[in-house]
């Protein structure tokens, strides 16, 4: 079969422990995952050698295939002590729902994706354990997610050592985050869905800052349109930020944080609890920005517009990057910078050479084809996240370092969604397209979207229990379509012919398949006349 398992030497990661003779057991296979837990599943991993290996397939493989060595979801658990995991074709740890990580004395490499990646309200804790040559981040968290890591080490991450946003809740203590790639990335980043300033916590005054949950923020009642917004945390405790290309710490957004530095000049501090920032690059000190894309809601991390307007401005004169002189040419996946990933392929007719994501069948400027023998290999997808020069497996075309915009851990079937302007002054809808900002939904989307929004204001004002017929094809109480949320009442509204569920409530998205999660807004402004 796919997997198999064989005593292994001990590897250079965890457990000191162990006595020297002793070889570790490997498992290895190159199946989607070589662990997947459900429901209420719990596995304990003692002492192993877990190598997740690419398929043999070839390089031309489904980039949508991309798993995990251990996959979680629902409310399962996996608890990994004195173990060494590498995925060398996506994921260490995959959580999504309320499931948990438990880690221990642990070492994890992941050279083409993250290692370590919580979505919805998973819950991740480390301790003693090293997260290394990460692929894009360390670790990844999104959603209403706890991160908790303590004594652990974050080093040579290709973008960011830890990224949290969407209400993510963070704390280290005792960490080390050390040697990130890129220049335009923070080694620890941040950020919240609320568009509010941060907030630095007094940890004297503020009964929350040693929370390992956010939802004191929520307000205690009904969910809906009046709730007080959660927010994203970071707590930092005698964790050292050092020797990284970017920046050390990045908060966007109305992300409330308590990271006491080193040198500040405030003797209330307890300097057991400082935190030494020193010889990263991009400055030691704390970067606090706005929300991204709250004066401009197409306009990302490096100040460029949405996806569409970029790909058009591209075809049309050819100002993106790649199409500028060779020496100068540095292809992104993408108008916001997202990482590169397998089954990108080189466009054969672009010159110099285009990198098209997997998920197009053609090139959005010259039309060519995807052809055999022009798929991302395994190599290029990691020296291109590195910023190192490689050679297209099309033609000897040069490739320079990457410096693009902030990149998050999404699935590669969570882009197909089509982004499309709305017109008009009615209210429209979007939808949190990470590093790109907020992308407004295609026409047909943001009409069922808005008619759901309505009926349910009827719904909660008179208290019955049905939906209006006009839009009883859009809108299904989930106790009728969802056995899951059978008791719940939320009215759910069904996408691209049930790919995506969009809860009223909570104003959230999620992928039925995936179960990946993202927020949802509605403005009553028309968001094309902001500047």
């Amino acid at each position: 079969g796919p997997l198999s398992s064989s005593p292994s030497p001990s590897s250079s990661s965890p457990s000191s422990q162990s006595p020297p003779c002793r070889k570790k057991i490997r498992i290895s296979g190159n199946t989607h995952s070589l662990f997947l837990l459900n429901n209420h599943s719990r596995l304990r991993l003692l002492d192993l050698e877990l190598v997740h290996e690419e398929d043999t397939e070839g390089e031309d493989s489904d980039c949508r295939k991309v798993g995990a060595a251990v996959n979680l979801r629902y409310k399962s658990n996996a608890r990994i002590e004195d173990c060494s995991v590498t995925s060398r074709v996506g994921f260490c740890c995959w959580a999504v729902q309320k499931a948990s990580i438990d880690l221990d004395r642990s070492y994890l490499e992941a050279p083409l994706r993250s290692a370590l990646v919580c979505f919805g309200r998973a819950t991740l804790k480390g301790r003693s354990s090293t997260i290394a040559n990460a692929g894009v981040h360390g670790v990844c968290a999104r959603g209403e997610c706890l991160v908790r890591l303590i004594d652990c080490s974050v080093v040579e991450s290709a973008v960011r050592g830890l990224y949290a946003y969407a209400n993510a809740c963070v704390c280290l203590e005792g960490c080390t985050i050390r040697g990130t790639v890129r220049p335009d990335m923070a080694a620890i980043e941040v950020s919240s869905a609320v568009p509010t300033r941060s907030v630095a916590i007094d940890p004297k005054n503020d009964s929350n800052s040693n929370s390992t949950s956010n939802s004191t923020n929520s307000a205690s009642g009904k969910k809906g349109h009046n709730a007080v917004p959660k927010t994203s945390s970071l707590i930092m405790k005698k964790c050292r930020v050092t020797e990284n290309a970017g920046v050390g710490v990045r908060i966007r957004g109305g992300v409330r944080y308590d990271i006491p530095l080193e040198n500040e000049d405030n003797e209330t501090l307890d300097c057991e609890k400082r935190n030494c920032f020193d010889r990263n690059s991009g400055g030691n000190q704390i970067d606090v920005r706005p929300a991204t894309g709250e004066n401009d809601a197409t306009t990302n991390h490096a100040g460029t517009k949405g996806i569409d307007d970029d790909n058009d401005k591209v075809c049309k004169n050819g100002s993106n990057a790649q199409n500028s002189s060779a020496s100068e040419t540095a292809p992104k996946r993408d108008a916001s910078g997202s990482s590169f990933r397998k089954g990108d392929w080189w466009c054969p007719l672009c010159s110099p050479r285009r990198v098209v994501q997997g998920s197009k069948d053609a090139c959005p400027c010259c039309e060519g084809e995807k052809r055999d023998g022009t798929f991302l290999s395994t190599d290029e997808v990691i020296k291109l996240n590195r910023g190192i020069f490689c050679v297209s497996s099309i033609k000897t075309t040069t490739v320079a370092s990457v410096g693009a915009s902030a990149t998050s851990e999404i699935l590669p079937s969570e882009r197909n969604i089509e982004h499309k302007k709305s017109a008009g002054t009615t209210p429209t809808w979007w939808f949190d397209g990470d590093d790109a900002g907020w992308l407004p939904y295609d026409s047909e989307s943001s009409q069922k979207l808005e008619s759901a929004f309505q009926s349910n204001l009827c719904l909660d004002g008179n208290g019955t229990g049905t939906v209006s017929k006009t839009v009883s094809e859009e809108v299904t109480v989930s106790r009728d379509v969802c056995p899951e949320l059978r008791n719940s009442g939320s009215p759910i509204v069904l996408l691209s012919d049930g790919k995506y569920r969009v809860d009223l409530e909570t104003m959230e998205q999620t992928n039925t398949d995936s179960h990946f999660l993202r927020l949802v807004q509605r403005r009553k402004e028309n968001s094309n006349t902001k500047n």
